[in-house]
C-alpha cells in the first residue's frame, strides 16, 4: 500500500539492501521509471533473488525498463539470467537486443554452458548461443563434442562451428569422422583446418581424392601444413584447370619450400593472366623468399629464345611469354642477384613495352 502511496526512495533501499523492497518497486504497474530504476539497483546489488522476478521485466511494455532489466541481469552470478537474457534477444526493440548481447557477453561462463546448448535448439538463439559457447572456449569443447551426434542438423552445424574456433585438439577424432557425412564434411574440413592438427591430413587427402568437396579440403590442408599433402598440391597447381580458389591455397601451401620441382613450378605459373587469380603474386613473393637458388632457373627462362612480340596481345603465347617475362624481371630486380644485371639489361632492347618497362624498374633496384 505504501508503495502505491508513495514513490520510493530508490537510492536508500539500494544502500541497504533492501532486495525485497525493490524487487516490488521493480512490478510497480503505474510507473515505469520506478521499475527501470529499481531494476538497476538491483543489478547493482547482484542479488539471485532478483532473477526471476527481473526475468518478468524483459515483457514490461516499456523498452526503456527492458533495457534496464537485460543489463541487471548480467550483473547477477546465476546461470537462470542465461534462457530470459537469450529470449530478449528475440525483442523488437534494438536497445534491448544489444544490452541483452552485451550482458550475455560479459556474465556467461562454464556454469552457463548446460542452458546454452540448449538454446542451440532454438533457430532464433542459436548463432548466439553458439558464439557465446565459442568464447567461452575449452570448458565448453566435451558439450560441443556430445552436440555432434545430436538428432538436430542445426544443432550438430552449430557445434562443428564452434569446436573449429575453439581449436582444441580433443575434437579432431570426431570431426574426423564426421569427414564421411555428406552434409558436414565440408564443415568438418573448415573446422579441421582452423585447429591444425597433423592427424587430420590422412583422412583429408583421402577425402580429396574420392572427389569430395575438394575447395574446403584444399584450403583445410593448407592451413594444416604437412608435407604428406605436397604431391597433391603441385597436382593442382599444375592443373590451370583447377578453380581458381584451389590453386591459390596451393601455392600458398607450397611457397615455403624450396624445392626445384617447386621452382619450376612457380616460374611456370608466372604466365598466368587471370586478372582474378592471386596465383602469380604468390608465386612472385615464393620465389623472392627463396631467393638465390631461383636465380639461374629465372634467368634460363627469360633468355628463352622464342620470338618476341611487340604487341603482347596479339596471340594468347605472345602475351603470357611477355607477361612472364616482365615479372621475372621485377623478382630478379628484388632478389638482387648480380649475376642478373647482363641478362636484364638485354631486355631493354625488345621491342615489348610491358618487358621493358619491368626491366628498367628492376635495373634500377641494383
Amino acid at each position: 500500500m505504501v508503495l502505491r502511496l508513495f514513490k520510493p526512495n530508490i537510492e536508500k533501499m539500494e544502500e541497504k539492501n533492501d532486495v525485497e523492497g525493490l524487487i516490488k518497486a521493480s512490478q510497480m504497474e503505474k510507473d515505469y521509471e520506478i521499475r527501470a530504476r529499481a531494476a538497476g539497483a538491483l543489478g547493482n546489488i547482484g542479488d539471485p533473488r532478483a532473477v526471476e522476478p527481473l526475468s518478468k521485466g524483459l515483457k514490461d511494455t516499456y523498452y526503456s525498463v527492458r533495457v534496464e532489466v537485460a543489463n541487471a541481469l548480467g550483473k547477477i552470478r546465476d546461470p537462470r539470467i542465461v534462457e530470459p537474457l537469450l529470449g530478449a534477444l528475440t525483442d523488437q526493440d534494438i536497445h534491448v537486443k544489444e544490452k541483452a548481447w552485451d550482458a550475455l557477453q560479459k556474465s556467461c561462463d562454464a556454469r552457463d554452458i548446460n542452458p546454452l546448448i540448449e538454446a542451440l535448439h532454438n533457430s532464433e538463439t542459436r548463432d548466439y548461443a553458439a558464439k557465446i559457447l565459442g568464447k567461452i572456449g575449452k570448458p565448453a569443447v566435451e558439450p560441443l563434442i556430445r552436440a555432434l551426434e545430436n538428432d538436430e542438423y542445426f544443432v550438430r552445424v552449430s557445434a562443428i562451428e564452434q569446436l573449429g574456433i575453439i581449436g582444441d585438439k580433443n575434437a579432431v577424432d570426431p570431426l574426423i569422422k564426421l569427414l564421411r557425412d555428406q552434409d558436414l564434411m565440408t564443415l568438418a574440413a573448415e573446422a579441421l583446418g582452423r585447429i591444425g592438427d597433423k592427424r587430420a591430413v590422412d583422412p583429408l587427402v583421402k577425402l580429396y581424392e574420392e572427389g569430395h568437396s575438394p575447395k574446403e579440403i584444399v584450403e583445410a590442408l593448407e592451413s594444416i601444413g604437412d608435407e604428406r599433402a605436397m604431391e597433391l598440391f603441385i597436382r593442382i597447381l599444375e592443373d590451370t584447370g583447377a578453380e581458381k580458389e584451389m590453386r591459390e591455397s596451393a601455392a600458398r601451401a607450397i611457397s615455403g619450400y624450396e624445392d626445384k620441382r617447386i621452382i619450376e613450378l612457380f616460374i611456370e605459373a608466372l604466365k598466368d593472366c587471370d586478372l582474378y587469380s592471386q596465383v602469380p603474386e604468390i608465386a612472385m613473393e615464393a620465389l623472392i623468399n627463396i631467393g638465390e637458388p631461383t636465380v639461374e632457373p629465372l634467368l634460363k627462362t627469360f633468355k628463352d629464345k622464342k620470338p618476341e612480340y611487340s604487341n603482347p596481345f596479339s596471340t594468347a603465347e605472345g602475351y603470357e611469354k611477355s607477361t612472364q617475362r616482365a615479372r621475372i624481371a621485377t623478382v630478379l630486380g628484388k632478389i638482387r642477384d648480380k649475376r642478373a644485371i647482363e641478362f636484364l639489361s638485354s631486355g631493354l632492347n625488345v621491342e615489348n613495352r610491358v618487358v621493358k618497362i619491368a626491366v628498367k624498374e628492376a635495373l634500377e633496384k641494383f
